[in-house]
């Protein structure tokens, strides 16, 4: 008997085991469950409001159309950038520096695999590699354009913030690797702000310490540009206001990519003869 009454113990004691067992997987899957739904939702909240914010731009279509971009930026001590994209492997960038009266140039051509840098008289040297330039080809479609045909952000989680006394949807976005913030008006869905880590190591680190504030919004060729521009950083007294101009889907010289600069270059170097 005592045998018996040990057996019927013991299967009652491995019943109950095995009944918590089960009960503590159903409670991790539903609460696995739970955090995949969470998570399915807060994207499917962040692509919306991206969507939103496309569509403000200008449209995917319009956007993706834009094959080069030219972007002439002034800030308060009259000092000039002038940035030419002819995406999505070459560029031109060329400088005047006021406090300095000094000029430098830059020239990408990702299909010679080449940057070249100019500056003052001296004569251009090549760089050892192209980083640069090809981040700051990325880091302008993503900053005046959101979408191209050659860069497609992926929504990843939506919050609010408040900027100021204004609240703002932030959508935070995976920019072909790099993790972007982007801060959205309520109404006009445009972006008033852009956070990034500036350089790869910080970026690497999860810093999001570049801060872009954009407004004074007016349409380009049917795509809405920011014309004030304030650079900041999150980390540093840093503070760089500029007014900007573009024209989008330029005619250009395309030998101006397939050689060096050299000091007689001028900021329209690139303009083709017969459109000057």
């Amino acid at each position: 008997m005592s045998e018996r009454r040990e057996a019927v113990r013991w299967r009652a004691e491995v019943a109950f085991v095995c009944g918590l067992v089960l009960m503590l997987i159903s409670v991790s899957a539903s609460v696995q469950g739970f955090g995949d739904d969470k998570q399915a939702e807060e994207e499917q909240r962040a692509r919306k409001l991206w969507e939103a914010a496309v569509v403000a731009k200008g449209g995917r279509e319009k956007l993706r159309g834009v094959r080069s971009l030219y972007v002439v930026t002034e800030d308060r001590s009259g000092s000039r950038d002038y940035n030419l994209y002819v995406f999505p492997d070459r560029s031109l960038q060329y400088s005047y520096w006021a406090a300095f009266e000094r000029t430098d140039i830059d020239i990408y051509n990702g299909r010679l695999n080449v940057t070249w840098w100019q500056e003052g008289s001296d004569p251009a040297q090549r760089l050892k590699d192209n980083e640069t330039a090809v981040e700051h080809m990325k880091r302008d479609q993503m900053l005046f354009l959101l979408v191209t045909k050659w860069l497609e952000p992926k929504p990843l989680r939506a919050r609010k913030e408040w900027i100021g006394l204004k609240r703002v949807d932030v959508v935070e976005m995976d920019v072909d690797g790099w993790r972007v913030d982007y801060y959205l008006d309520s109404k006009t869905r445009l972006p008033v702000r852009v956070m990034f880590g500036l350089s790869y190591l910080e970026r690497a680190k999860g810093k999001m310490n570049r801060v872009v504030d954009m407004s004074d919004y007016a349409a380009v060729d049917g795509i809405m540009m920011p014309h004030k521009l304030i650079y900041t950083f999150s980390d540093g007294p840093e503070r760089s206001e500029q007014r900007a101009k573009y024209e989008i889907n330029v005619e250009y010289d395309e030998q101006v990519f397939e050689r060096p600069p050299t000091p007689k270059m001028t900021p329209d170097s690139w303009r083709r003869a017969d459109r000057q």
